[in-house]
């Protein structure tokens, strides 16, 4: 029986060196076929921000909202999410930018707001 044994090839796609140094966008290699030429974005607190706060909105939806396929309301789950949100606060204390800072005042503020909504009519 003759096989031809074909070959492979061994692609490191690691984004990072065996020192555990960043490698530049340009030395990473890319995912032939997949357009991934370049590192994923990297993720900032303002996209860990948001990602909870809207979870945490999501569960302190109004019972009667249209949602097929969603959880139901939660507002345990909701206000565990805002406590998380408020630990980031102190742990990041000083080390926000203004925007940030901003944004994390709105989402406290608005969340809050609508978890006291959701007590009000659960009575």
């Amino acid at each position: 029986m003759n096989e031809e044994k074909g070959g492979f090839t061994v692609a490191d796609r690691r984004h990072f060196d065996a020192d555990g140094t960043p490698r530049a966008v340009d030395q990473a290699p890319a995912a032939e076929g997949r357009g991934a030429d370049k590192m994923p974005p990297r993720a900032t607190l303002a996209d860990l921000l948001l990602s909870l706060a809207a979870q945490a909105s999501l569960l302190l939806r109004d019972p009667g909202a249209p949602g097929e396929g969603l959880p139901a309301p939660d507002p345990a789950g909701a206000r565990q999410l805002i406590a998380l949100i408020e630990m980031l606060e102190d742990k990041t204390e000083g080390r926000r930018t203004p925007d940030e800072s901003h944004l994390l005042e709105e989402i406290l503020c608005q969340l809050r707001l609508a978890y006291v909504e959701q007590a009000r009519r659960e009575g």
